[in-house]
């Protein structure tokens, strides 16, 4: 049964086997992971227009709530923007807990799954990495028309960190299979 079928399988193309469960869940993880990609791809783009637009201060130094409430749906312009933002970024952290949890669950630890773990992990870790960053940006007044060399330098690791973040997500979308 381990004949040419193997490779059919492994794309998810084989008849349904007995452990069929487990392959439909790993197909919904990489398709989630996947997913999860898109929404932080959003989360940069918006973040760009948040900085260009030289809204970053919308919030004060306010973090991770904005003063009038969790909601950015009223308020000056500013206030919005920042707080969707802000919005995004936890709505990515909450799927990225989910997403550890579910590789864990999903993935056995054998060559494969290690990785899906591992990339998994590390992403969730990165996520929490860049809120951090967004707060030290926010609680330290380093946006909108800071132009310290302080401000370039952490914006710079905020950059390379978020490059990492796209690359762990990518990485453990591609070791979990097709989605």
């Amino acid at each position: 049964m381990r004949s040419g079928f193997t490779i059919f399988r492994n794309l998810g193309l084989a008849p349904a086997a007995a452990n069929s469960g487990l392959a439909v869940s790993r197909r919904r993880f990489s398709a989630f992971v996947w997913s999860l990609l898109v929404l932080n791809l959003a989360a940069v783009a918006w973040g760009v227009f948040l900085r260009a637009g030289m809204f970053g201060d919308g919030c004060g130094t306010n973090w991770p709530l904005c003063p009038e409430g969790p909601l950015p749906l009223n308020g000056t312009l500013s206030r919005i923007i920042e707080g969707s933002h802000r919005l995004m970024t936890s709505l990515i952290g909450v799927a990225s807990v989910g997403m550890a949890s579910w590789a864990f669950r999903a993935f056995p630890k054998d060559n494969n799954g290690n990785w899906v773990r591992r990339f998994a992990f590390l992403a969730l870790a990165l996520t929490l990495l860049e809120g951090l960053i967004g707060a030290v940006l926010v609680k330290f007044g380093l946006v909108t028309t800071n132009s310290s060399p302080t401000r370039a330098l952490v914006m710079s690791f905020h950059v390379v960190s978020t490059f990492f973040l796209v690359g762990a997500l990518v990485a453990c979308a591609l070791a979990a299979g097709p989605g």
